[in-house]
């Protein structure tokens, strides 16, 4: 019973981090605790806008992408942005602002990839009403 329960645990375990055994490659559930990210909305010129703050957890500097995705009420991508091949300090924290003007209600999402476009945090959403 206790070899049932170790093996269980360890399946478990591979199974929560995606990785095969013996495998050294990153899974974006694996990294997604490379990165803390958390996101929240702001007034940012006097307009609504999504603030995320991420924060590397790597045991290195690392490059990444990060990206926000605008997504009208009837989940209609409207608008794309972000910063590219931003490097982070281990334990360095980043902030990112991403605005978008037109009237209405918003869903927008920021996340991050590495420059091989792993992700390395789980992406945030935050609802926005302009207008």
């Amino acid at each position: 019973m206790r070899i049932l329960a170790v093996g269980l645990l360890v399946a478990l375990t591979l199974i929560a981090l995606q990785v095969a055994p013996g495998s050294s490659s990153k899974t974006p559930l694996a990294a997604e605790l490379a990165f803390g990210l958390l996101c929240n909305q702001v007034q940012l010129f006097g307009f609504p806008s999504v603030q995320a703050n991420f924060t590397n957890y790597v045991q290195q500097g690392e490059t990444v992408n990060v990206f926000f995705v605008w997504y009208n009420s009837a989940n209609q991508l409207v608008s794309i942005g972000g910063q590219l091949r931003v490097t982070f300090a281990l334990g360095q924290t980043l902030s990112f602002y991403n605005t978008f003007v037109a009237p209405g209600a918003y869903t927008a999402k920021a996340f991050d990839q590495d420059l091989q476009g792993n992700a390395l945090s789980i992406a945030c959403s935050v609802n926005v009403t302009i207008g």
